[in-house]
């Protein structure tokens, strides 16, 4: 990591490289990485892809820093979080579903896509300790084909395509909302992070500035949005507003450490 450079000059005198980014390509991330991708804070390169294949980009040295899943950061000490950013949510998140035939204590199978880690382990926990059901997971691309074939009780979507679901006929159960009638607190689904400390530490500060401009600038990203995803400006913007949290906070962290240990336990 000698070369990463967040300001200034090499030893050598030539422009520092960028900074490689790998960030969540939903809707729910765009606040984060705007002022990166546009130039406002300078000295990022961002890449975007689905947050299960995120830890291997920086796993691989592909990426310095990545918007990784707390499922997976819970299980890597190694990582250093940048602190108070991140993709949270207290209470209602709306991009979290799971869709079930019946109710969901009745379900025997749930498809899960295989685009997530966090939201996937906060599913098992709350089957467990919260709607008291054994239904058995299983990892699918298309979820809700899935059920609708008839092959599985119930599907769980996230990101963008929980966003555009029809959920019809199915009954629909917010794993945002339901954590927090579980727990009381907040849920965190994504942070910042790395194996470099002095990295972290060096980036933080740049993280924070440019999810505060990309809050601010919500109603425009929300514009752009609607045109990409097929949804209404207002919804998108009410979503990004009042639903998703970027500015992590202790009770978010409290959240994630009662998640943290109850994954880690196997509770």
């Amino acid at each position: 990591m000698s070369e990463t450079i967040v300001s200034g000059e090499t030893e050598n005198g030539e422009a520092p490289r960028k900074v490689k980014l790998a960030a969540v390509s939903y809707l729910n991330t765009r606040p984060l990485i705007a002022a990166l991708e546009n130039g406002a804070v300078p000295g990022y390169e961002v890449t975007r892809d689905v947050p299960s294949r995120l830890p291997e980009k920086v796993q691989s040295g592909e990426a310095d820093f990545g918007l990784l899943p707390m499922g997976y950061c819970a299980w890597h000490p190694e990582l250093t979080l940048a602190p108070g950013v991140g993709i949270a949510c207290r209470g209602p998140v709306r991009s979290i579903l799971l869709l079930t035939r019946g109710m969901v204590r009745d379900a025997r199978r749930i498809a899960a896509t295989n685009t997530s880690m966090s939201s996937v382990a906060m599913l098992r926990l709350l089957l467990k300790h919260h709607f008291g059901s054994g239904a058995e997971l299983t990892s699918s691309g298309e979820p809700v084909s899935m059920m609708e074939a008839g092959d599985v009780d119930g599907a769980l979507l996230i990101g963008d395509p929980a966003l555009q679901v029809d959920a019809g006929q199915y009954r629909t159960y917010d794993l945002g909302e339901e954590w927090f009638r579980f727990s009381g607190l907040p849920f965190v689904f994504a942070m910042w992070a790395g194996p470099d400390a002095g990295l972290a530490e060096r980036v933080t500060p740049d993280l924070v500035q440019a999810m505060r401009l990309g809050r601010t600038a919500i109603p425009s990203l929300a514009e752009d949005a609607a045109v990409e995803l097929g949804l209404p400006p207002g919804f998108c913007e009410d979503y990004l507003t009042n639903y998703i949290i970027h500015d992590v906070g202790d009770a978010e962290m409290e959240g994630y450490a009662l998640f943290k240990k109850l994954l880690r336990s196997g509770s």
